[in-house]
């Protein structure tokens, strides 16, 4: 079944998503902070997704956001990434790192050129890849993003992983 958004609902089709070459203000990355699900990974993974951070910062030139959970998971970012300037640890809670599936999808209007980079978050319901990883915190992780970016997410009440979408 199709049913039209009308535009009261904030709907507009003026809306794009920014190819990821284009500027944008940070890189959000989730940091392994659950021992219970890497278990023997959990360090490799840490060393990982701090590598990535470093690469980011430095060679990218990006602002990277580093979403960490728990005192033990911040001390782990802090020893692997030292005092990179545009690496920033935030504290937050979720439950996986895949943060194109829970967290916001930034999007832009183009109406006539205008506006193009002035990004507005939006978000969606999540239930743990149906049913199959449901994760504590994992439905927050949208909302804690866009305030930790100082915005607010508008909220699409259906289910959607980020990370199904297509586009370019």
């Amino acid at each position: 079944m199709t049913k039209n958004v009308p535009a009261a609902n904030g709907f507009s089709d003026d809306r794009v998503v920014p190819a990821e070459w284009e500027p944008h203000q940070a890189m959000w990355l989730g940091f392994p902070s659950h021992e219970n699900l890497w278990q023997d990974d959990l360090i490799p993974a840490q060393a990982e997704v701090a590598a990535l951070a470093r690469v980011l910062a430095e060679a990218g030139d990006e602002n990277v956001k580093l979403m960490v959970m728990g005192d033990a998971a911040r001390k782990a970012a802090e020893d692997l990434l030292g005092d990179l300037k545009k690496v920033e640890i935030i504290d937050g809670k979720f439950g996986d790192i895949w943060f194109r599936d829970t967290g916001p999808i930034y999007v832009s209007f183009d109406k006539d050129g205008k506006d193009h980079h002035a990004a507005r978050p939006i978000s969606f319901l999540n239930n743990g890849w149906g049913g199959k990883y449901h994760l504590k915190y994992d439905d927050q992780v949208a909302a804690q993003i866009t305030a930790a970016d100082g915005h607010e997410a508008e909220l699409h009440e259906f289910i959607l992983e980020g990370g199904s979408l297509d586009h370019d």
